[in-house]
């Protein structure tokens, strides 16, 4: 049993296998959370902020650079880093991580110049209202963001595997106020939408030198990998590798269509619509996979402790995506023109849809997170591709509006949570099945409080006001109602009261 728990073995000895795989998520949801929490908050921001002051067409080049910008999954989750984590034989470390950085280095660099060499045949992909020149160097610029990513993904991995969520988070956090603090000097030298892009770049390359400072493990110089070790991470990863492929598509298809069809007035609305609603997902996205990944695979061996893992981080996920959904379905529009103006009106109706593409989306997500850190990474691919080809196959009837591609990606997403639930239904237990209901009856309360306020002073409660109430009173539920949440912001409150240890 102890064998099993992997990073987690020394904290088992004494409280436990069970308590040690609650206490490892709680951790590093606290830990991880706050860093993701922080960098997304800060990049929203600073995106709506640049928005706001540039208008949609303009804007939508920062759409076009969330194509490229979301192709680094391709690289930074070759499977090489999930691999590593998932690779138990400690007399062959050493090889492993030879391999896995010389693996990368090499597959990164050469996507990084064919992504380069490629960038005018990108840009011309585009539709009506973009500057093909610019749309190139935006490819050209962002693939320095490719090998930024893939340089920082092993040491990343090695942070993950030994559960030290806090050597990954201060880096990450470090870098998102960088980030935002730097796009606002650009904003206001005037880069406009140019700022977001420089600033990404230069964040990426602080990520990349932070997290090799700080990885627990570092290659041999030179490297020495081993073909044995290389082929055992390459045959895990590259399963892997084919739903990230896979994964990428899905995730900038619909960017693709809207620029392609509506065109880029369209699409700016589409690119704001989707940064607001996929927050949420993101975040938990990013931070289920690299808490719980570890976890899952750690106790594997053990289905009883893998099922009460798993209904841990499915609470997680609904204790977020619960009240988010709802109060993007309900007051999101709303707020949304109240706080961008008239010329953003129309977005309304995409709120609505591409919230229920992200809830679906963190669903899938999580049960594949799952189903890979039990030695079945295939199962990913097959998610992965129900959520590209039946969107694919409705975009020749349906593309006339972006709020139509929106409602066939939400569908394809929806499909995909289906099959992840069937795949993973003998992890399914009876306490994932109740985590819903505390946040329901939250979400319900923030709902009704919001609508209250509205109604009962029209004109002087606006949409962003009935925001901040859903918000205030969902967590006031939440507080009163959860002894978990109760317990997790204990946590937070005193690791924030302790002074920070070295190291």
């Amino acid at each position: 049993m102890l064998a099993s728990l992997g990073p987690m073995a020394g904290v088992a000895e004494s409280t436990g296998p069970g308590t040690a795989a609650a206490d490892a998520g709680h951790r590093g949801m606290r830990w991880q959370s706050l860093a993701t929490l922080t960098t997304q908050v800060l990049q929203a921001l600073v995106t709506l902020v640049v928005a706001a002051a540039v208008g949609p067409t303009e804007f939508a080049l920062w759409g076009v650079a969330g194509v490229v910008l979301n192709a680094q999954w391709l690289i930074g989750n070759l499977g090489l880093g999930q691999a590593l984590i998932y690779f138990r034989d400690e007399k062959r470390w050493r090889d492993a991580v030879d391999a896995a950085v010389v693996v990368s280095l090499g597959l990164g660099g050469l996507v990084v110049a064919i992504t380069a060499l490629a960038a005018p045949a990108i840009a011309d992909v585009f539709g009506p209202g973009f500057d093909s020149s610019e749309v190139a160097d935006v490819v050209r610029i962002f693939s320095l963001v490719f090998l930024f990513t893939v340089i920082a993904a092993v040491p990343q991995s090695l942070i993950e595997r030994r559960l030290d969520f806090r050597r990954r988070a201060v880096p990450e956090i470090i870098a998102a106020i960088g980030y935002a603090a730097f796009a606002f000097v650009l904003l206001a030298l005037g880069l406009g939408v140019w700022s977001l892009i420089v600033a990404k770049v230069v964040q990426s390359g602080v990520l990349m030198c932070a997290f090799w400072v700080v990885a627990p493990d570092r290659p041999r110089f030179p490297p020495r990998p081993r073909a044995r070790t290389a082929r055992e991470l390459i045959g895990y990863g590259g399963v892997l590798t084919v739903g990230a492929v896979i994964g990428f598509l899905t995730g900038n298809l619909d960017t693709v269509a809207v620029g392609r069809g509506p065109g880029a007035t369209a699409l700016g609305a589409y690119v704001l619509a989707f940064t607001i609603t996929q927050l949420a997902p993101t975040f938990l996205s990013m931070t289920l996979q690299r808490v719980y990944f570890p976890i899952y695979a750690g106790v594997r061996g053990d289905p009883a402790l893998l099922r009460r893992a798993f209904a841990q981080g499915m609470r997680y996920l609904a204790i977020v995506m619960v009240p988010v959904t709802v109060g993007l379905l309900t007051i999101g529009p709303e707020a949304l023109a109240d706080a961008f103006g008239d010329e953003w009106r129309d977005t309304g109706p995409l709120i609505r849809v591409l919230a229920l593409y992200g809830l679906f989306r963190g669903l899938s997500t999580s049960g594949g997170v799952l189903l890979a850190a039990v030695g079945r990474p295939g199962t990913t691919v097959w998610l992965q591709a129900t959520a590209l080809l039946v969107p694919a196959a409705l975009l020749i009837p349906f593309h006339e509006s972006a709020e139509e591609i929106a409602w066939i990606f939400a569908a394809g997403q929806a499909l995909a949570f289906v099959e992840s639930a069937i795949f993973a239904r003998s992890y399914w237990s009876g306490a994932v099945g109740a985590v819903a209901r505390t946040p329901l009856i939250a979400a319900a309360a923030g709902a009704a409080a919001a609508y209250a306020c509205l109604e009962a002073v029209p004109g002087s409660v606006d949409g962003i006001a009935a925001a901040i109430v859903f918000a205030l009173v969902v967590a006031a539920v939440l507080v009163a109602i959860d002894p978990g949440v109760r317990t997790q912001l204990a946590g937070m409150a005193e690791r924030l009261g302790r002074t920070p240890r070295s190291g």
